[in-house]
């Protein structure tokens, strides 16, 4: 699985617009094969801050997302970015659930 990070930081006056554009380009990906999730949200202590967590399937799904017209046409809104955006991408070999607290709580008692 390959997890990608895009943190975001909008131009304050463009906000309404990012709003308004972006989130419906990004939840374009979700229909792209080999997506496993696509969340984006707002950092709570400074509004024009955004970051975009997705999760493909593998190195080729996420290569073909790379390459699509959707994120292509999320590049184009850079231009209501105060900067770059920021990628970070990061394979994972395994996922653990929940169910990994409690082992973790339960082991520590013993």
């Amino acid at each position: 699985m390959i997890v990608a990070l895009y943190q975001l930081e909008v131009i304050s006056e463009k906000r309404t617009e990012f709003l308004q554009s972006v989130p419906k380009i990004l939840k374009l990906a979700e229909q792209q094969p080999g997506c496993v999730y696509n969340h984006i949200g707002q950092d709570l202590c400074d509004a024009d801050k955004f970051f975009v967590v997705q999760a493909w399937k593998g190195q080729t799904d996420l290569d073909n997302h790379l390459r699509s017209d959707g994120f292509g046409t999320f590049m184009g809104s850079i231009h209501l970015l105060r900067q770059e955006p920021h990628f970070q991408f990061y394979t994972v070999s395994s996922v653990a659930s929940a169910g990994a607290i409690s082992r973790a709580k339960n082991s520590s008692e013993t």
